[in-house]
């Protein structure tokens, strides 16, 4: 059986299981990192050598490390048309906006995530870390912005591709989630908060991801 090694509130984590979710495919999720240990023993450092997860663990043997690159071989693997499009530029736009989800948009929403959700949680945090990136507002807006641009390559109904869900809904569904669970007076984009309505119609994604533990 397929092996998922993470944590259920991992937002990567989150990304894998709501992927096997939608396509079907059993698996068996491993509790590791964060305060379940695991990723720093020898046994799974040689899976994946940056200890990080989610790692994949095929029942051949074959592991695959890095939440995007596993979703991409998951969807071609078992979602071939569907998840994973068939036309080369529709699948390649796809992963245009899976890439820029988890580089260029993800890291001020964490930073809200970090200030907001886990520092109130934790009595140990890193004040420098803390200061970076400007004041809450700034982020807020900034995070406002980086959706507004993901809202205008929306069609106006439906997914990234318009009907049928694709791996580019995938990294950009999971932080929108992420995005309501802030404790703001979220900013109002109306094409996001009815995309995210949309997602949330989909179990998989009400199960993995919206239900998911929001603590890391």
């Amino acid at each position: 059986m397929t092996k998922i090694w993470g944590r259920r509130g991992s937002s990567s984590v989150q990304k894998v299981l709501w992927t096997l979710a939608e396509l079907g495919v059993e698996h068996e999720r491993i509790d590791a990192g964060h305060g379940y240990g695991v990723t720093d023993t020898p046994e799974y450092l040689a899976k994946n050598p940056n200890g990080t997860v989610p790692t994949l663990e095929e029942p051949d043997g074959f592991v695959l490390w890095e939440s995007n690159a596993i979703v991409r071989y998951l969807a071609r693997r078992y979602g071939a048309g569907s998840l994973a499009p068939a036309e080369l530029r529709a699948y390649a736009r796809s992963e245009s906006w899976m890439d820029w989800a988890s580089i260029t948009f993800e890291p001020s929403l964490s930073k809200l995530w970090l200030r907001l959700v886990l520092n109130p949680l934790s009595p140990v945090r890193d004040a420098a870390v803390l200061s970076q990136g400007g004041s809450d507002e700034e982020l807020i807006d900034k995070v406002a912005r980086g959706l507004a641009k993901f809202a205008a390559a929306l069609p106006k109904h439906g997914y990234l591709q318009g009907d049928v869900l694709t791996i580019g809904d995938i990294p950009v569904g999971q932080l929108v989630s992420r995005f309501y669970k802030l404790p703001i007076t979220h900013p109002v984009l109306p094409r996001i908060r009815d995309y995210y309505e949309l997602l949330s119609t989909r179990q998989a994604y009400r199960d993995h991801v919206i239900a998911a533990r929001p603590l890391t």
